[in-house]
């Protein structure tokens, strides 16, 4: 069993005309048989510096190098990467503004690998933000990246597309909405692992009347490759569950259905009837939110079902399932914030020698001056 343990601090200094933070951090972390070093180096910077003094130009570039300093690197161990994004809005009156981003990624590793060779991906967005009056907000941008690989012709990609989105309020409730369309090309022979991908995302709130509500939430997923094959088949994924809940002082709980299907499409997928990893999920759903006065607030999630494979064998069955998910903010002084992440995966199988056990766990403290 292997475990790490980060430790990281940061210093954050506010700097005015521009507006701006320089910040530095430094994370060790020693596991089984190894100590590596890892030194993030984040930079931000807020400037209204576009024509006229009307647009706003936000950026950040982080610098990660990490190294395994008691044994000579493995593949992965050892890299140099570097992030960088940038934001640039232009209004054109109080509630309608241009906006266009641009990212950029390079990882270069130390000893490059099967699984670990050096790249760059870089991109940007181009598109229009309105906001409401009660404060609601929708965008549509136009999307474009590109991925090149040194040492892999075959793995660089352009991908294009569009995205939709919405965050607001109804005379109901309110509604989140994302909506994306995206086709990826691969620098391959015969438009291998070439596909469009659409995706919708939602969730709608309703009020009930005086502290009762109701929750509907979907995840639909579709995905259509040019060249079918065994591994990259044509597939839909549905998701999606019914809550309905009641706040009381800060306390808010809800409970209801959470389902999910996986069906392969296309043509190859009748080749793939007893190989496939088709699904059903159903189970129910349970989350508890608290937000307290003095800086707490603490967020459960808990789902219990049952996968249903459509076609069972030797290497995959269906199993019992409980996920279990949980984030707390805790402010210990009025500078001082401690957060938490932690998540736990059960699964229980007809042979239990099969059962199987994830979690993970995260934790920071921030103290600010």
């Amino acid at each position: 069993m292997e475990a790490d343990i980060d430790l990281s601090g940061r210093c954050k200094r506010p700097v005015q005309r521009p507006l701006g933070a320089t910040r530095c951090r430094g994370t060790g972390s020693r596991g089984h048989n190894r100590t590596d070093t890892r030194l993030p180096a984040p930079q931000d910077h807020r400037h209204a510096a576009l024509p006229n003094q009307a647009g706003v130009l936000d950026s950040d570039t982080e610098v990660e190098w990490r190294d395994r300093i008691d044994n000579p690197a493995s593949f992965g161990d050892s890299y140099l990467a570097t992030y960088s994004r940038a934001k640039a809005s232009v209004p054109f009156n109080g509630s309608l503004k241009a906006v266009g981003r641009l990212h950029l990624e390079t990882v270069d590793f130390h000893s490059a690998g099967a699984f670990a060779l050096d790249y760059i991906r870089g991109g940007g967005t181009l598109g229009l933000e309105r906001t409401f009056a009660d404060f609601s907000w929708a965008e549509f941008s136009l999307l474009y990246s590109q991925r090149t690989t040194s040492d892999s012709a075959e793995l660089d990609y352009t991908a294009a597309g569009a995205e939709a989105s919405f965050l607001g309020f109804l005379p109901t409730g309110s509604l989140d909405l994302l909506t994306r369309l995206e086709s990826r090309n691969y620098r391959r022979s015969e438009d291998r692992d070439d596909h469009w991908r659409t995706e919708i995302l939602g969730r709608n709130r309703v009020s009930l009347g005086d502290r009762w509500f109701g929750l509907q939430e979907v995840d639909l997923e579709k995905v259509w490759y040019s060249a079918e094959d065994w591994v990259n088949a044509d597939y839909l994924r549905l998701g999606g569950n019914l809550q309905f809940g009641a706040e009381i002082d800060g306390l808010t709980v809800a409970v209801g259905p959470d389902l999910e299907l996986l069906t392969r499409t296309g043509e190859i997928a009748d080749s793939l009837a007893f190989d496939g990893e088709d699904y059903w999920e159903a189970g129910g759903k349970i989350d508890i939110d608290f937000l307290g006065d003095k800086g707490l607030f603490i967020s459960t999630e808990s789902t219990t079902g049952y996968r249903t494979l459509w076609y069972e064998n030797e290497l995959q069955a269906s199993f019992l399932y409980e996920r279990v998910y949980l984030f707390a903010d805790i402010r210990i002084l009025s500078a001082l914030i401690l957060s938490t992440m932690f998540s736990a995966e059960f699964e229980w199988y007809g042979n239990g020698s099969n059962n199987s056990q994830l979690y993970l766990l995260s934790t920071s403290l921030t103290y600010s001056l």
